[in-house]
């Protein structure tokens, strides 16, 4: 009886520590998507900084906004082959 009850004991031992195992593996995990998701929003708010910054370089540049009509007649050309 004594072996049964230390091998249970035992056994909710080792349970225990795969368990706690596999809960730190799940926060390593949620730890480096939380990494790459405020990699991934802070890469969003530098692309809508700079697409700003282009926007107000083509009110303010004659030749820039020039540049930018000419690119949209050769899509439009391209498009009505």
């Amino acid at each position: 009886m004594v072996s049964v009850v230390a091998f249970l004991t035992l056994y909710s031992v080792c349970e225990l520590c795969a368990y706690r195992s596999h809960a730190r593996d799940q926060d390593e995990i949620i730890a480096k998507l939380k990494r790459q998701l405020a990699e991934a929003e802070a890469k969003i708010h530098q692309q809508a900084r700079d697409f700003e910054a282009y926007k107000n370089q083509l009110h303010t540049k004659p030749e820039v906004q020039l540049q930018a009509e000419i690119n949209l007649l050769t899509l439009e050309k391209v498009h009505y082959r």
